[in-house]
């Protein structure tokens, strides 16, 4: 709810460039300040006599696990990345320190949870090229007629998107503003208009 409220207090300022770093700082802080929570709170100590018992312990890590899934996945939304993918294998690392087997539905869900933060570069290739990628709405994103903008899915390489790789744009004194671009998870996907010259 917090990460919710720093959005919306971000979006009224997302104008302003000194404001925009100190939202984005205000967020990050945020952001630490849950997973410091998560990792150091003990839910055996409190309810269990023996907090040693190893069915405690698991319980603790899957707390531990699904807290810092729900951090990793917020945190998705502002294309914070690199902290993302720290908390899903954060999350990663207490399950199997608490002996989940990679088949445990857990353990699966985190998994498709890093899947979803790994990006990989988006490069030029031939236009016959077998790695090329195709927009699935492409012809909505010719037509113009979307003012809310389209998504950049994938047809090419279903469940992917364009994403772009950081939350801010870069400047740069001859060109003006700009941003990388990679491929992600379809849910993270970046969302365009058509102007008629590019």
């Amino acid at each position: 709810q917090d990460i919710e409220l720093l959005e919306k207090k971000y979006l009224c300022c997302a104008k302003l460039p000194s404001t925009h770093k100190s939202i984005k700082g205000a967020i990050m802080e945020l952001v630490n300040s849950i997973v410091f929570a998560t990792v150091s709170f003990d839910h055996s100590s409190k309810y269990v006599e023996n907090s040693t018992d190893i069915h405690s312990v698991k319980m603790n890590n899957c707390l531990k696990a699904r807290g810092l899934v729900i951090v990793g996945a917020a945190i998705q939304k502002y294309h914070l990345w690199n902290i993302s993918m720290d908390c899903f294998s954060k999350a990663y690392q207490y399950l199997k320190f608490a002996d989940f087997p990679s088949t445990h539905p857990e353990v699966t869900r985190i998994i498709r949870y890093i899947d979803t933060a790994t990006l990989f570069p988006l490069l030029l290739v031939a236009k016959n090229s077998h790695q090329r990628i195709i927009l699935k709405h492409s012809e909505s994103l010719r037509s113009g007629n979307v003012s809310s903008g389209v998504p950049l899915v994938l047809s090419s390489h279903p469940g992917r998107a364009i994403v772009p790789l950081k939350s801010d744009f870069d400047y740069y004194p001859l060109s003006g503003y700009f941003g990388f671009l990679g491929i992600g998870s379809e849910e993270s996907a970046m969302k365009v208009t058509h102007d008629g010259d590019f």
